[in-house]
């Protein structure tokens, strides 16, 4: 019988293959090295537990007016922490949001978008608490500027243990009251 043949041979060294294949049931494949690229054929890839890669692997999209999404739960809204990476081309113009679920764990609430394609991309916080926050240099205020003059940068002096900051008139102390 041929069947029984081919079973008692096996599938052992090259064999030329091609076309469709078509499975009676679930194969599981044992590690497999590639020698080229997967097309997926618009279909999803699941349970990865683990992705690693060579230096300089990367996702990438095949179009710019795209975004590609991860995220630390089920697809689900509310099920985990969630990054974006937008497109240069897409609406949002390769902006980068970072959400997490809402107190109730139902909705995902953004808690930073840092806009794109622009020369000093901004980044809005939303319900943020920030604990011990230490910045490297001072803190500027955003400031309607009419003179040019370097001013809204905010600063405490150990020298003199008091709060500062920079007018148009010079630098002034924050005193409590």
């Amino acid at each position: 019988m041929l069947g029984q043949n081919l079973i008692i041979r096996g599938l052992v060294g090259n064999r030329l293959v091609g076309g469709t294949w078509t499975a009676s049931g679930t194969w599981t494949l044992p590690a497999v090295t590639l020698g080229g690229a997967i097309t997926g054929g618009g279909q999803s890839i699941n349970n990865i537990i683990s992705y690693s890669t060579g230096a300089g692997g990367r996702f990438v999209s095949t179009a710019d007016n795209t975004y590609f999404t991860i995220r630390g739960g089920t697809n689900a809204a509310g099920a985990g922490s969630v990054i974006t990476y937008v497109g240069v081309d897409n609406a949002d113009t390769g902006l980068l949001d970072i959400s997490t679920p809402d107190a109730a764990g139902t909705a995902d609430s953004r808690r930073l978008r840092i806009s794109g394609k622009t020369a000093t991309a901004i980044a809005a916080w939303s319900a943020i608490t920030h604990a011990n926050l230490n910045l490297s240099d001072y803190l500027g205020l955003f400031i309607t500027d009419t003179d040019s003059a370097t001013e809204g940068d905010i600063w405490y002096d150990a020298s003199e243990d008091k709060l500062k900051f920079k007018t148009a008139a010079g630098i002034e102390t924050i005193t409590s009251t």
